[in-house]
């Protein structure tokens, strides 16, 4: 049996150690997708049964993948994602702090567009009037859907993400494509830690980054694209084999445990893998 949690980007307290850890330390292993929230959690209340892996999403199936994107080849494509929402995408942000976000970037599309094709990609509804706004005062291209599969093909296909959103930063990193993260640190741990897995750069909004800083790092990126992209991918590889390891050894101990279990405890087990096998396959 599995059970998949949404990942909170709320702080943990005492209540919540009480109602989360006998849960959690009665489970045969329990899986964090990033780094900093696991080095958070297994200090907070180990449990002996944390480990660190990657997000499901680097494991989706992408021979499927489908481009909707039509590629200018005479310059590099650079994509950009928008978000102005507050932890959870509860409330906008204060108007202030999005004036300020969209000051600094539309300098930056401004001046990387002499240079490079900037694409803004939409892949939350919330997302969609500010980013339009900003597409169309800034005179680029926008692409909009929430299809994973032609949003996996549209981050192959450029050479670098501006990422507010982390399910994009995931998705362009599936397929190696490097990426600078711009945050709000209210929104967690998730997002540093993911960008720290992959040694990829990342400013918080707080610390008033200027456009400068943000083109300095999207050059360097850019000059050394292909080291990142190698290193990208070799992380993602290795974590597709040792997720294969685990599903063995879990499936091991499964079998060993049914050995000793009552009948009707194995019958139940042959049912639900039978089950989830064939929802699987649908």
């Amino acid at each position: 049996k599995v059970i998949i949690f949404p990942q909170s980007a709320s702080t943990l307290n005492k209540i919540g150690k009480l109602l989360l850890f006998p849960i959690l330390r009665k489970a045969q292993v329990v899986m964090f997708r990033e780094k900093l929230s696991y080095k958070n959690l297994e200090h907070f209340m180990p449990a002996g049964n944390f480990f660190q892996t990657i997000d499901l999403a680097f494991f989706i199936n992408k021979q499927k993948a489908k481009s909707i994107l039509s590629i200018n080849c005479d310059k590099p494509n650079i994509a950009i994602t928008l978000r102005f929402h507050t932890v959870g995408d509860i409330t906008h942000l204060p108007d202030s702090e999005i004036a300020y976000c969209l000051d600094e970037l539309g300098k930056v599309v401004d001046k990387l567009g002499v240079t490079h094709n900037v694409i803004v990609v939409v892949q939350t509804e919330k997302d969609y009037e500010t980013s339009q706004a900003f597409a169309i005062k800034h005179g680029v291209k926008l692409i909009k859907s929430h299809n994973v599969l032609e949003l996996i093909e549209v981050y192959r296909n450029v050479d670098l993400l501006l990422g507010m959103r982390l399910h994009s930063i995931i998705l362009a990193l599936s397929v190696g494509t490097p990426c600078l993260g711009l945050f709000y640190k209210q929104w967690g741990l998730k997002n540093p830690g993911m960008m720290s897995c992959f040694n990829m750069p990342y400013k918080f909004w707080e610390d008033r980054p200027t456009a400068e800083d943000i083109e300095q790092n999207v050059q360097t990126l850019i000059q050394n694209k292909q080291i990142h992209t190698n290193t990208i991918l070799e992380i993602v590889k290795k974590e597709e084999e040792e997720k294969k390891q685990r599903e063995a050894l879990l499936r091991k101990k499964e079998e060993e445990t049914l050995k000793n279990a009552p009948k009707e405890v194995v019958k139940a087990s042959s049912d639900n893998e039978s089950y989830f096998n064939t929802v699987g396959k649908k």
